[in-house]
């Protein structure tokens, strides 16, 4: 996991699936990066969720405490005609607050039914899968798993994934690669997701 924690930079979560990628270039093996997205990721996860990894990483005080800030969280609403309302969310976090995306990131590692065969690394929200895969039937049964458990997982904390934003980046190997990744362009603009 990368992105707003301390000594952990996005850059470190491209350079292991790049370096993922050229490994698998070499041994001449078809695969696939399924980049993903999650939905309002910051304002979308359950309390509970948020709660079993403050206390999992944190001491008693200090779970308290951050326990504290998303839980007592006051949101005010003004409506063009003054009116206002006060709202205490009854899920996730302030985006804007220092310390979510450290809380984030905790509770987003405790999330562990994903399907992945070679690689999986997460950045904030983003989540980046690389599986073998040699033809674009082997892409879609793969990434129809992959979805199937990324969502059932996501689902556990409240969250769900922004799936218009989900991009493929396949690599075909050897005998056959060229007509694959023809098939894949002309025929499969899009991996269906059922």
């Amino acid at each position: 996991s990368y992105g707003f924690q301390k000594r952990k930079r996005r850059e470190q979560a491209i350079l292991v699936q790049n370096t993922i990628g050229w490994t698998l270039r070499q041994l001449k093996r078809g695969h696939f990066v399924g980049l993903h997205d999650v939905a309002n990721a910051f304002p979308s996860m359950d309390h509970p969720t948020l709660d079993a990894a403050m206390d999992k990483h944190a001491t008693k005080g200090e779970a308290g405490l951050l326990k504290f800030r998303y839980k007592h969280t006051m949101v005010t609403i003004e409506w063009k005609d003054g009116t206002v309302a006060n709202v205490r969310p009854t899920c996730g976090g302030l985006q804007g607050d220092g310390v979510m995306a450290n809380m984030f990131q905790e509770a987003y590692d405790l999330l562990t039914t994903w399907f992945i065969q070679v690689a999986r690394t997460t950045f904030a929200d983003d989540v980046a899968e690389t599986n073998i895969a040699n033809t674009i039937t082997e892409v879609e049964k793969v990434c129809r798993a992959s979805n199937r458990t990324l969502d059932a997982s996501l689902a556990e904390a409240s969250m769900g994934q922004n799936t218009d934003k989900e991009e493929l980046v396949i690599h075909f190997a050897g005998t056959g690669s060229s007509k694959h990744m023809q098939q894949a362009w002309e025929g499969h603009h899009g991996i269906r997701r059922s």
